[in-house]
């Protein structure tokens, strides 16, 4: 069945080509597509009349997709056009979920067993320079399993959430010095208003 997908989205053959009346040639499902986007109305009323439906047949015939040629057998030319472009996207997609189990089904198990071997062969070689050169003291003590790894993108955004905390606590100190200034002023402002309503002048 995928491969039958699959065939449907490759080219045919030269002897299997759709010639298009006034137009170009037709290999493949895509440039189906844009043929009947772009053709003429008398090109495709050359090939689709009440007797005859050319494309529908070519898309059964030739594509082996009888589901979309009964489909566009009665339909007008953008519906048609629509029609195809749907099945191909219907396609592609078909194909790219296939892909997408078959790295989720066997991925896993092969890069568990390079990882294995990668890690294996790591502890090998550290332990052969361990051997050959014991005095050193930054290969004597080389720990595998104690190996730090540094998480770029956490300490990142960590230092950048620190930034960000460091730069609200000082607009904010900011702004209760200001706040402070204003309380300050207004009351020596009103101090003064009280003495000279008060006389105190």
């Amino acid at each position: 069945m995928d491969s039958k997908k699959n065939k449907i989205l490759e080219d045919v053959s030269g002897d299997k080509c759709f010639w298009v009346n006034n137009g170009p040639v037709v290999r493949n499902i895509y440039e189906f597509a844009d043929a009947l986007e772009h053709m003429t109305a008398a090109s495709f009323n050359y090939h689709v009349t009440s007797q005859k439906n050319d494309f529908s047949n070519w898309i059964e015939g030739v594509l082996g997709d009888k589901e979309l040629g009964l489909k566009i057998r009665h339909r007008s030319q953008q519906d048609a056009a629509d029609a195809v472009r749907k099945k191909i996207y219907i396609l592609e997609d078909s194909v790219e979920r296939k892909k997408v189990e078959q790295i989720t089904d066997e991925s896993p198990k092969e890069r568990l067993l390079e990882l294995r071997k990668s890690r294996a062969e790591t502890l090998d070689a550290a332990q052969e320079r361990n051997e050959k050169n014991p005095e050193r003291s930054d290969e004597k003590n080389y720990e595998p399993h104690k190996i730090e790894v540094r998480h770029s993108s956490h300490d990142y955004l960590h230092e950048k959430h620190n930034l960000s905390f460091q730069h609200h606590m000082s607009m904010l100190k900011e702004s209760m010095k200001n706040n402070i200034e204003l309380f300050l002023l207004g009351l020596v402002i009103g101090i003064l208003i009280g003495k000279f309503v008060l006389g105190g002048f």
